[in-house]
């Protein structure tokens, strides 16, 4: 959804970072911007994750992200 937007981003797999990374403790998936500004998503109690269910559609990402800038 965000190459359809037209931004550029960088993706994470949580499993991919260090027992004890505080990039563990997001839901997935989580969009920050400039690393601590949270846009969707949220930080959990957990270091397992957890998922978001309700993802915006398209033009309320647009909006958000829009809303930022």
């Amino acid at each position: 959804m965000l190459k359809e937007i037209g931004l550029a981003f960088m993706e994470i797999n949580q499993d991919h970072l260090h027992e004890g990374s505080s990039g563990k403790n997001f839901s997935s998936p989580t969009l920050l911007k400039d690393n601590d500004i949270i846009i969707f998503g949220g930080e959990t109690d957990s270091s397992e994750g957890a998922c978001t269910t309700n993802l915006p559609d398209k033009e309320e990402l647009r909006n958000i992200i829009n809303g930022l800038t």
